[in-house]
């Protein structure tokens, strides 16, 4: 495990821990917002706080959770759960923090052997460089700290009017003829488990998961398209486009004003401009964003995002990981397989290879038309014997093979 720090960074083990301020979990221990100024300041300016440095980041000690990477880095999480033959690494965030700064400083330690004075250096170490000092990094408390708010917000929204409803659309993929999470479904469930059997009870049937089950008229509610962030926007364009085509309550929402995005973070451009559905047509139809942490600017970055960003729960491939591949192509050759031929490339950090741990889980909280309902443990432990089962026989179906 490398233990390279971020260069000016020192290791101390910082003494705050996770605090709390009114009802919003505070990452790092840091002073918080009120919960009005949370609300006032994400409809208003459509973000709440910048991001935490990943520099800070690499010096709290309490960032302990673990998480679980796949160790051939070629393999996709769909892969390795297809395949039980692929071996598993397990890590702690801060230990795959401390070696993902490793990774990065000692490739461009690794350049600087090589680079002539007075010359800017080469785009890939120019890359490594700017991740380090801007990349955009959502761990479990950053991640907790956002659903906390953004559930505040929605909270807020139909506690303004009593006739006010919500939706709360997510994307899903399709494993053969199986839907399993995404990021977007396992946030909604973070979110919604922060409410109390209170709350639960008092928005049942005024927050719903489909468009069709508003019946209420735009003025009086409105369409929120979750997720943990978007980069290229392909997945969200798309699935906009699929929306508009089979709900004409969407449609008639959106043509209304009625529709946002909300995201755990985003990029300034993203914030301030939306996300453009037909990025051919530079004045063409906008999906606004508000997202509650605003993303490092990273001038090596894709321009469609401008950031690096990833997390704890999932990696962004668009951007982040993609790049950290670039950069362990460029490495030196010398470690080799097991069989004795050599690697062309060394294996990009366990952050990197994240396998998430949620795709093929269950919702603890139940959305239908009329009702938000918390599970009990009896009936979530059915649920998913269930729903393992069921999955059990479509991956069977792959023959080990990636599934799409």
């Amino acid at each position: 495990m490398a233990d390279t720090l971020h260069q000016n960074s020192t290791l101390e083990r910082p003494q705050h821990q996770l605090g709390e301020y009114s009802s919003i979990m505070v990452a790092g221990g840091e002073a918080s917002h009120a919960d009005s100024e949370v609300v006032t300041d994400w409809e208003s300016q459509h973000f709440v706080k910048e991001a935490p440095r990943f520099e800070d980041q690499l010096k709290d000690w309490t960032r302990t959770t673990l998480f679980q990477a796949a160790s051939n880095g070629q393999k996709s999480y769909k892969q390795v759960n297809a395949d039980p033959a692929i071996s598993i690494e397990r890590s702690t965030e801060i230990e795959g923090l401390r070696q993902l700064n490793g990774f990065l400083t000692g490739f461009i330690k690794y350049k600087e052997q090589w680079h002539e004075p007075g010359k800017e250096p080469s785009p890939t170490v120019a890359k490594a460089m700017d991740m380090l000092e801007n990349m955009t990094f959502i761990g479990e408390q950053e991640f907790r700290e956002a659903a906390s708010a953004i559930g505040l917000t929605w909270k807020a929204y139909l506690d303004a009017d009593p006739a006010r409803k919500l939706c709360v659309w997510t994307i899903t993929d399709n494993l053969g003829e199986t839907d399993y999470q995404k990021s977007g479904g396992y946030l909604r469930n973070k979110i919604l488990e922060t409410f109390s059997d209170q709350d639960l009870e008092r928005y049942s049937g005024r927050l719903v998961s489909e468009p069709e089950d508003l019946d209420a008229d735009p003025d009086n509610a409105k369409i929120v398209l979750l997720d943990d962030w978007v980069l290229s926007g392909r997945q969200m364009r798309t699935a906009f486009g699929k929306l508009s085509h089979e709900s004409g309550t969407f449609y008639r929402f959106f043509k209304a004003g009625s529709v946002e995005m909300n995201l755990i973070t985003a990029s300034r451009d993203r914030i301030e401009n939306g996300l453009l559905i037909d990025p051919a047509k530079d004045d063409g139809d906008t999906i606004p964003v508000k997202a509650y942490f605003m993303a490092h600017h990273a001038e090596t970055a894709h321009p469609a995002h401008n950031s690096y960003i990833s997390g704890m729960h999932s990696v962004a491939n668009y951007g982040f990981a993609e790049s950290c591949r670039i950069i362990a192509g460029r490495f030196p050759e010398g470690e080799v397989h097991d069989d004795g031929t050599p690697m062309n490339r060394r294996k990009v950090p366990a952050i990197v290879r994240l396998v998430p741990d949620y795709r093929y889980d269950v919702p603890s909280v139940e959305i239908t038309k009329h009702e938000l309902r918390r599970l009990s443990r009896e009936e979530l432990e059915q649920k998913r014997v269930a729903r393992l089962a069921e999955l059990a026989g479509v991956l069977l179906t792959s023959n080990g093979a990636e599934v799409s």
